[in-house]
Formats: C-alpha cells, structure tokens, sequence
C-alpha cells in the first residue's frame, strides 16, 4: 500500500517515512513489503518496484534503521521543492544541480551532498530513471571515484 505522492524532505525523508525509523514502522505506514533483500549488506525493502528503503545499523548492536529512500519512474509522484520530479526530469536535474554547491558524478550516478539526492538514469534512457533520498553525512566515506560534475545535455 504505497503512496500516490512523496514529497522529498531534504535529509530527512519523503512524505511520512523519516531517517532512523526501523523496519515495523516503515510497514507501518506502506504495508509488507512486496520484496526484501540483505544483499550489499543492510536490508532493502521494496513496494512493487516503485518505492525502496534501505536500512543499516548506525554501530555494531544498533538497530536497522532507514537511511535511504528510493523512487523509480514508475512509481509515485515525488516532489523536490513543489517540483514534480518525473513530470520533467530533465529539467528537474538542471535545477537540482543549480542549488547544490558541489555536483559529483561517477558509477552512473550524479550525486547531491548539499541536497540529499542521488539520481540515476540522468545521461541514459527514461526506464532508468530513479532518485534516492539520503541524510546528511550518508556519502561522507564513499567519495573515492567521484568526479566534479560538469554538466550534460538533456
């Protein structure tokens, strides 16, 4: 029972669903899970392809909590300050990049420190679209392979 419409709370969350809840209150508010996976450590939760969380422990004998937030195209609609992200994706990119102080790009994602956002599917085709909510501080240690992002045509 996902929602119909997100929208994105800068390092804090999306719609109802907030950093550092634990699992039963994810389902709490979006039901069981359709699928769920602890491949690539954590454990990711998803809701028909459209929505998925992930959730890893903060230290060692800490709970699962939620520390990422993750919408497909296909999904529901997911609002960025008033704008509707996959309405016009493109554009959507271009403003994003505008507000954040440092773009960085590798591996195929163009990553938002400032914004708590990572996109991916932003240089290719419309199914790979997708975008990741993340608090602060989430990609502080996983920099290496980053590069300045300079920019694409959309």
């Amino acid at each position: 029972m996902t929602l119909s419409e997100y929208h994105i709370l800068e390092h804090s969350g999306a719609g109802p669903l907030r950093f550092g809840m634990v699992r039963a209150e994810i389902e709490n508010i979006l039901g069981p899970p359709s699928r769920s996976s602890t491949r690539g450590g954590g454990l990711r939760l998803s809701w028909d392809g459209s929505v998925s969380t992930k959730l890893e422990r903060s230290h060692a004998g800490s709970k699962l909590t939620l520390c990422e937030i993750g919408f497909s195209r296909h999904g529901p609609r997911v609002f960025w300050r008033g704008y509707d992200v996959f309405g016009n994706f493109p554009d959507f990119v271009r403003k994003a990049c505008a507000q954040d102080a440092g773009p960085l790009s590798g591996f195929g994602i163009l990553l938002l420190r400032d914004l708590g956002l990572s996109i991916t599917g932003f240089d290719g085709p419309e199914e790979d679209r997708a975008i990741t909510v993340f608090p602060k501080g989430r990609w502080d240690n996983a920099l290496d392979g980053m590069e300045p992002f300079a920019g694409f045509e959309l």
